[in-house]
């Protein structure tokens, strides 16, 4: 249990590694203050990188994980909002990160100095790309307003 009460939570790439989304979910708006915010960020199922993750897995047989976290899961959009329903109204939405995968680890990664002048080019594209199309997105960004009939006084 969270043993503070604040304005404002941020939970970057969080969710998706715990293995109870509600508990946690429902902690975050118990400590949120009566019109607080929750700024929430994780992986998009529906992106570039979770159809490498999805073609990937059967192909070689191994879980495509970050960092071989034990609970490495990815959502879509309406998943996020039924999840956070209970607690949380979604205020915003945006997409950020809409680069292919560029693989990692020891296997197969493509060198950096080609990367960074790819993504360094498509980096101006991320902001109306994410207002456009945010469920296209590596990651989903929502902005949420804590339902005040969950907080407890």
């Amino acid at each position: 249990m969270l043993p503070f009460r604040s304005d404002c939570l941020v939970g970057s790439e969080v969710i998706e590694h715990v293995s109870d989304e509600k508990k946690v979910l429902s902690d975050m708006a118990r400590v949120t203050k009566r019109r607080g915010i929750l700024v929430l960020t994780t992986p998009n199922r529906w992106s570039l990188y979770g159809l490498f993750r999805s073609l990937a897995e059967p192909i070689t047989g191994q879980p495509v994980t970050a960092g071989n976290q034990p609970i490495d899961n990815e959502y879509t959009y309406p998943e996020l909002r039924r999840l956070l329903e209970p607690f949380f109204s979604i205020c915003s939405v945006l997409g950020w990160c809409y680069f292919p995968p560029t693989g990692k680890g020891e296997a197969f990664q493509l060198p950096q100095s080609i990367m960074y002048r790819f993504f360094d080019s498509l980096l101006p594209l991320d902001p109306f790309l994410g207002r456009k199309l945010p469920f296209l997105a590596h990651m989903i960004v929502l902005k949420c307003m804590v339902k005040s009939w969950r907080i407890l006084l």
